[in-house]
């Protein structure tokens, strides 16, 4: 089938390709820092060898999911061959993500090392000192010993820990039943002193192997719930390329699939469904509303999400009871929180003062991590989701409405101070919004599909390569 002459402008072809060359050259030569050296920086792995069979099956992978993509945007049949055809493309999205978990330094094992080191994470050891379960939260957990650095557990609300708790209370091993290999290696790192007490158990290390498969389940269901709304939304034309960007696009969270940023990745997803439906059923204002609290309580970088749901409600609605709905939902959680004991405003100045705090004793300027946090944006969550995002869709619609307040938000967490280092991980929480707002650009029509899928498989590459060079848990 001949395909049309462009309608994007040249540059955005030229700098979708350009780009990850460019990203990849500077990931790939050790004397370009990736961070301000002598503050923070992300670390190479020395020397550089590439999981070469690895990175062919993550290509396998999307040719396989490519070729489906483009038979439904050409040649697609009827809606019950089209939904098989989706399933298609989101089964080989989930399979180059286990290419690429499974290559780097120690595959899966460098996941569950995040979830082990309580300076990577730091949420299992106050679950298994049962810390958060306590009404002083404030005071046993978020207090700063004088003179230490704050770490993550300290500018987080409870709830990670909560999810700690919980998934350390499930029963049966079957964490090591699904993933024995990384089961041996981590007992090897710990006879090498890698782990320290008390996460050098085998119960934490169970637990830790049952969080990634729970990380990695959030990651595809979040990306399934994505596709859902791709395909129910009005003006896709090329629902295939949509649907292949969606499945190729999670990026940063494929990456730090062993931090708690990337359950945040569902949360995100459902928080964006139901506005979704909003603009139908009024009511699911409500449930927007209490993904927002929830989300909240897991990490303040959530009131991004919660910004751009409540500015998609206010201004995308005739009437305003759906944010009426919203935003009374959301109120009420805070109030029975209050109730429970967990005092939610305590909470959260506490950990923005805390990480004030940290920014101040290690020392990261705004100006400098305000050009770091784009580059960071660019090698992690990908250039295609940042380039499109910075050029509105067509029509003024509900898509118009929320293009605009994902915009806003996405430029606020850029650029407000909050993120000084390690954006690309931080900014999993919005990832969801990006890859929507990016199915929806590549989706508006079915010309110019060959640059398109040519750009997803650069940026499906660069992740690859980011897997094999980079230290993303900082453990020799």
């Amino acid at each position: 089938m001949k395909i049309k002459t462009s309608s994007y402008p040249l540059f955005l072809k030229f700098a979708a390709v350009i780009l990850p060359l460019l990203l990849a050259l500077m990931v790939l030569s050790p004397s370009i820092p990736l961070g301000e050296p002598g503050v923070w920086v992300w670390q190479r792995i020395l020397p550089f060898q590439p999981d070469l069979p690895g990175m062919i099956a993550v290509l396998f992978c999307f040719a396989i999911s490519a070729a489906a993509a483009w038979k439904l945007d050409f040649h697609g049949g009827n809606r019950k061959t089209c939904i098989i055809l989706a399933v298609i493309i989101l089964l080989g999205g989930i399979g180059a993500d286990r290419m690429i978990l499974t290559s780097g330094r120690a595959g899966l094992a460098e996941n569950a090392l995040a979830i082990l080191n309580p300076f990577t994470t730091g949420y299992l050891q106050p679950a298994y000192e049962k810390e958060a379960l306590t009404r002083d939260f404030v005071q046993k957990v978020l207090t700063v010993p004088r003179g230490e650095v704050p770490h993550h557990r300290h500018v987080h609300p409870p709830a990670n820990i909560y999810l700690a708790e919980l998934v350390k209370k499930l029963p049966g091993n079957w964490g090591r039943a699904f993933l024995p290999d990384v089961y041996r290696i981590l007992l090897t790192l710990k006879q090498e002193n890698a782990l320290t007490p008390p996460l050098d158990t085998p119960e934490m290390i169970e637990a830790a192997l049952k969080l990634v498969i729970l990380f990695g389940l959030a990651l595809e269901v979040g990306k399934l719930l994505l596709a859902y709304m791709l395909w129910n939304l009005p003006g896709i034309k090329g629902r295939g390329i949509a649907l292949l960007a969606i499945a190729m696009g999670g990026n940063a969270a494929v990456l730090f699939l062993g931090h708690y940023d990337t359950f945040y990745f569902l949360i995100s997803a459902l928080t964006l469904l139901m506005v979704f439906y909003a603009f139908r059923h009024p009511a699911a204002g409500a449930f927007a509303g209490i993904l927002t609290g929830i989300g909240g309580l897991f990490t303040l970088g959530f009131g991004s999400v919660g910004g751009l749901a409540a500015g998609v409600l206010l201004t995308g609605t005739k009437k305003r009871q759906t944010f009426g709905f919203f935003a009374g939902a959301g109120l009420i959680m805070a109030a029975m929180l209050y109730c429970a004991g967990i005092p939610v405003w305590d909470i959260a100045w506490k950990c923005l003062e805390n990480q004030q705090l940290f920014q101040q004793m290690s020392g990261r300027g705004y100006w400098i991590w305000s050009i770091l946090n784009i580059l960071d944006a660019l090698l992690f969550c990908g250039v295609l989701p940042c380039l499109m995002i910075l050029v509105p869709p067509a029509g003024r619609g509900r898509v118009f409405q929320m293009w605009l307040c994902a915009l806003f938000f996405w430029l606020f967490i850029l650029f407000s101070g909050g993120a000084r280092g390690e954006f690309g991980r931080l900014a999993v929480v919005y990832l969801p919004a990006l890859l929507l707002i990016l199915g929806i650009r590549l989706g508006e029509t079915v010309q110019n599909w060959y640059w398109k899928s040519a750009a997803i498989v650069l940026m499906l590459c660069q992740t690859a390569l980011l897997r094999n060079v980079l230290k993303l848990v900082l453990i020799d």
